[in-house]
């Protein structure tokens, strides 16, 4: 199975040419990031990152947990050197700000065979962290061949990825031979990995990083938004999918009565801005963008809903909300993130398709800071009664939080664990 991966990806090499073409007409100007899918680094890049630890973090979520694991394994291993890679647009969008402890950030390259094998040439990486599920078998075939050891750091399975892995066992097994430890989040995911193929004496359950994360604070508020928001209730709907932005303005019509409510709908992909705007353009109720509230005039009444269009404030929002819906949990997704919610101490609602976060899900419905209903009509009723009652909002916000700071300690397990694989800082100063 990995010869055909390996022959299937030389011959998409001849695809590269008109690859390049298109992403240059796309987004023009974008050279250094075609550059770099290509493993054409500059040469500042190269001296960066010899002798470095490489993390990648495929998305926003991941690089969130990287600006939490990157800063702690240079206070553990003072002197080290560490890049980090981001592979999605949204996530490049938030390199601008600084990431602590990292010497350079780029972007992914492409797993083909002769772009992998020139990226670890190039770089000469010492060990290489992906973040949550991150297997591609021709850069891990590239780290084997140079001894380059690979730690899949907050590891996770999902029910749909072990089906598709399963279908796959030669590709997988070649691919994780390279892997020299798993930091699991459960032990059902541990499990999973064991039965891919990873030895159990290289498979620890850990935990999750999204525990350790610092929780959102007040302060963290835009200027801005903070002043829009003073005196209202706030619904924030997090990472909403096709479907959900409506059961979120239902909820809201139903407690139009109990004061100035303010509907912060945060939709998972940006591309689908148009489609919430013209649902919105329908719906009768006041909104606009975030980006517009610089020449916004005063606050509407009794509701009006703000459609968030930037990267990397939705966290922020949660310490002034009310209540928060769970985006990804009516549409078939299976949810996202809701710890930053429950580490602020906001209660959630969630639909029922929880499969990506069974776990924390449990955990936070056991103590009573998660609402999980059977369909839209359910949270829709869910989220106007906390909106109506903020004496309830305020005791399942507060068990919320109580769930998310129980969970911690992740980091430190998964620092111990990567310890051994960590080069000194004289080996991490090396040049190639």
């Amino acid at each position: 199975m990995y010869l055909l991966y390996r022959g299937l990806t030389w011959l998409a090499c001849a695809l590269v040419p008109p690859y390049a073409l298109a992403s240059l007409l796309r987004r023009p100007g974008r050279w250094r990031e075609l550059g770099d899918r290509l493993a054409l680094f500059p040469t500042s890049l190269r001296r960066e990152a010899s002798g470095a630890v490489w993390i990648q973090a495929a998305s926003v979520g991941e690089l969130e947990l990287a600006r939490l694991l990157a800063p702690a394994l240079a206070a553990a291993r003072p002197g080290l050197r560490l890049v980090v890679s981001v592979t999605t647009p949204a996530a490049r969008s938030l390199l601008a700000a600084p990431l602590p402890g990292v010497a350079a950030t780029f972007t992914f390259p492409l797993d083909l065979p002769p772009v992998v094998a020139r990226a670890v040439r190039q770089l000469h990486p010492r060990l290489f962290i992906a973040l949550e599920t991150e297997i591609w078998p021709n850069l891990f075939e590239a780290l084997r061949q140079r001894s380059v050891p690979v730690a899949l750091v907050n590891g996770r399975i999902s029910d749909a990825s072990l089906a598709r892995y399963r279908r796959l066992p030669g590709l997988l097994a070649r691919a994780l031979a390279a892997v020299r430890l798993v930091c699991a989040r459960t032990p059902r995911d541990a499990e999973r990995f064991q039965e891919l193929g990873v030895a159990g004496s290289r498979v620890a359950v850990c935990g999750d990083l999204k525990f350790d994360r610092r929780p959102p604070a007040a302060g963290d508020l835009a200027p801005d938004l903070a002043a829009r928001l003073r005196g209202r209730r706030v619904l924030v709907a997090g990472s909403t999918h096709p479907g959900e932005e409506e059961v979120v303005l239902a909820a809201a019509r139903r407690s139009m009565s109990a004061g100035p409510l303010t509907v912060v709908l945060a939709p998972r992909h940006l591309e689908r801005l148009a489609e919430v705007e013209r649902l919105l353009a329908g719906s009768g109720l006041p909104w606009q963008r975030r980006t517009a509230l610089a020449s916004a005039g005063p606050v509407p009444d009794p509701v009006e809903v703000l459609l968030l269009d930037t990267h990397g404030e939705l966290a922020s929002l949660y310490p002034a909300a009310q209540v928060a819906f769970l985006g990804g949990t009516l549409a078939p997704v299976g949810g996202h993130n809701p710890l930053e919610a429950a580490a602020a101490g906001v209660p959630l609602v969630a639909g029922p398709r929880n499969a990506n976060i069974a776990g924390i899900a449990a955990a936070l419905e056991e103590a009573g800071g998660l609402l999980t209903c059977a369909g839209a009509e359910a949270c829709a009723e869910h989220l106007a009664r906390l909106l109506t009652d903020p004496d309830e909002a305020r005791r399942r916000g507060e068990a919320a939080r109580r769930a998310a700071a129980a969970g911690a300690g992740a980091l430190q397990r998964c620092l111990e664990r990567l310890a051994p694989l960590l080069p000194s800082p004289a080996t991490g100063a090396e040049g190639t």
